[in-house]
């Protein structure tokens, strides 16, 4: 079986999946092949609180809405890489 090819995931993409913005359905195309195994994702340790920090302030967001996508990007369990300092 041939390996999924690997998407470097950033915040900006990750933002359009929960709040309506210029290139919305793009990301959530991404999104989708994601969960049908069409792609994998690598994403930063730090997505989390990027994508919680910027729907908090994201004039299209609800209120709840930032909590409730740290939750759903915990569970999506995709790559996650950490940091590293040199």
């Amino acid at each position: 079986m041939e390996k999924a090819p690997i998407f470097v995931l950033d915040a900006s993409v990750a933002v359009k999946w929960y709040a309506h913005e210029a290139g919305r359905g793009k990301a959530v195309k991404l999104r989708e092949h994601y969960a049908d195994g069409k792609v994998d994702l690598l994403a930063p340790g730090l997505i989390a609180y990027e994508v919680g920090n910027a729907l908090r302030s994201h004039p299209n967001a609800t209120k709840t809405i930032g909590s409730s996508a740290v939750k759903a990007l915990y569970k999506m369990q995709f790559i996650i890489e950490s940091l590293h300092t040199i």
